[in-house]
Parts: structure tokens; sequence; C-alpha cells
């Protein structure tokens, strides 16, 4: 997942994005969280990852 915003981004616990000096992170198989917006906002996701 690469990410750009300023607000931050976490996924899977790693935050991401301008302030955090890191902006890529792999999504693993299985269940993923994504927190978009820094870690008050309500845009929380999850993302499952298959092997087909």
């Amino acid at each position: 997942m690469v990410l750009g915003g300023s607000l931050g981004t976490e996924v899977n616990g790693e935050p991401l994005g301008y302030h955090f000096g890191k902006d890529f992170e792999y999504l693993k198989v299985g269940k993923n969280r994504v927190v978009a917006g820094g870690l008050d906002s309500p845009f929380t996701f999850t993302v499952l990852m298959e092997l087909v």
C-alpha cells in the first residue's frame, strides 16, 4: 500500500505518512487493518487478502 497523505495512515499497527518517514507497507495474507487519517479517525477498514 503506497500513501502520500500528511494526516497519516496506519496499516497493521505501522504508522505511515509524511510525518512518520515511511509511506509504504505490504499487505499480508489474511486480515489487514487500515486506519486512514490518523489514530482518531473513524475511517477504519479491514482488507482481506487471499491466495487464489
